[in-house]
């Protein structure tokens, strides 16, 4: 789950990172290289999470509500900055 959730916070924060603006009010998919990377690094974390390259990584599939508890996770640094955004804008 650690594994999981330290990789996939990192690429879903990248999108975040592009702006001061909200993410929202960007839009998530301007960037085309970045969701190409992102893309990309969603399969190459799910080869190693479903596939038996997991052995390699001594990893072991996780019960389906754990992915979801990951998912919550992952959203984590996405919420904290955005709350910080609309904080920092406001008191412009």
């Amino acid at each position: 789950m650690a594994f999981t959730v330290l990789s996939l916070s990192q690429v879903v924060h990248s999108f975040n990172m592009r702006s001061d603006k909200s993410l929202f009010k960007i839009g998530p998919f301007g960037n085309k290289k970045l969701n190409i990377a992102a893309t990309f690094s969603f399969v190459m974390v799910a080869l190693v999470l479903f596939t038996p390259i997991n052995k390699l990584f001594e990893l072991i599939l996780l019960p389906w509500y754990m992915y979801l508890i990951a998912l919550g996770l992952i959203l984590v640094p996405l919420v904290i900055l955005e709350i910080h955004k609309l904080i920092a804008n406001r008191n412009k």
